[in-house]
């Protein structure tokens, strides 16, 4: 028995389309596949920040165990501005480290668009894109070259700005 054209044809046209439809899942074919604590987290205007803590505990201090990291390097690595969140058992720990039995200088952040999606719903509810909190020396963040800067306690939260330079 032998086959015709046209049933070679439709075996054909078969097996392209239902390759092209198990490539189309709907899945963005650009996306990062890799796990989230190796991706950059990129928001709308392009900012690309990065979510690991290994990296980042090469160049700073970490001294707990975050539960949430995004972070960014200046591009001459003079500059790092870290947004942590910490278990809610840490943040009294971090808190005396820092000093947060001391009054601490009330301050507002200006939100980026790189920060964690609560912080930036919490920036959005104010009129300046800021979220407030307590300012600390950030003495428990530094490892050379890095010995300059403050942590911020963002207001009723567990996050933590850590905004450190190098000498």
């Amino acid at each position: 028995m032998q086959m015709t054209f046209p049933r070679y044809g439709a075996i054909i046209t078969f097996l392209i389309f239902a390759a092209l439809l198990t490539g189309c899942n709907g899945d963005d074919p650009y996306a990062n596949n890799t796990a989230a604590s190796n991706s950059p987290v990129t928001r709308s205007n392009g900012d690309a920040a990065r979510t690991d803590v290994e990296d980042l505990s090469l160049l700073i201090r970490v001294p707990f165990k975050p539960d949430d990291l995004v972070w960014k390097a200046s591009a001459d690595k003079k500059k790092i501005v870290a947004v942590f969140r910490f278990d809610p058992e840490d943040t009294p720990k971090l808190l005396a480290e820092i000093g947060g039995s001391a009054a601490g200088e009330a301050v507002n952040v200006d939100v980026e668009p790189w920060y964690p999606d609560e912080l930036a719903t919490q920036g959005e509810f104010s009129s300046e894109g800021r979220v407030s909190g307590k300012a600390y020396q950030a003495t428990p963040f530094y490892q050379d070259p890095y010995k300059n800067g403050r942590v911020i306690q963002i207001d009723n939260t567990d996050f933590f700005v850590v905004e450190i330079t190098s000498n």
